[in-house]
């Protein structure tokens, strides 16, 4: 893909999506319940939601960015020890 393309069809504005903003938000808060039965309740597989999870895909929606300032926080104190 070339660079002036990228993001440009993230989340619902690509045509192959299955998943809405509002799923998406829903996988993320439902830490508790197994990726099983959101795989299957969304249907998508179990990889999407662990990546949907861990931030990997669906990022823009599902980090913000006092989170990020939590995480980098996190990060300088371990790199100081």
């Amino acid at each position: 893909m070339r660079r002036s393309q990228r993001g440009k069809n993230q989340g619902t504005k690509n045509f192959k999506a299955k998943l809405y903003d509002a799923a998406v938000l829903e996988i993320f808060r439902e830490q508790k319940v197994p990726q099983v039965q959101l795989a299957r309740k969304f249907g998508v597989n179990e990889g999407q939601i662990s990546k949907i999870r861990r931030g990997q895909q669906w990022a823009w929606l599902t980090q913000s960015p006092e989170k990020d300032r939590i995480v980098e926080l996190r990060r300088s104190k371990q790199r100081r020890r």
